[in-house]
């Protein structure tokens, strides 16, 4: 419910993609304990299906470079921008 109304990115992999990546950190208190691919493996089975209900932008960082997903990002939040813009004179001329 905290997420209504908001815009959504998913970045999104396989749990073994983001494990492989996540235990490159030293800052991973939640990797400490126990098999990573089985901790992403949980939280993807529990989140996915919470993000995806809210039709966010999706990117498949496994396949994607990080050059790519954050020009997909910003084309997303500009046209989130553009939405806006063109809501808020549609609503000004009418009022």
């Amino acid at each position: 419910d905290a997420l209504a109304g908001h815009h959504l990115v998913w970045l999104a992999a396989p749990a073994e993609h983001l494990a492989a990546k996540a235990v490159r950190k030293a800052h991973r208190p939640l990797l400490d304990d126990g098999d990573p691919v089985e901790l992403f493996r949980r939280q993807i089975a529990v989140r996915q299906p919470l993000i995806i209900a809210m039709d966010p932008l999706v990117i498949d960082v496994s396949t994607t470079s990080d050059h790519d997903a954050t020009e997909a990002i910003v084309r997303f939040v500009d046209g989130l921008i553009e939405s806006d813009h063109v809501q808020a004179k549609a609503a000004a001329e009418t009022a």
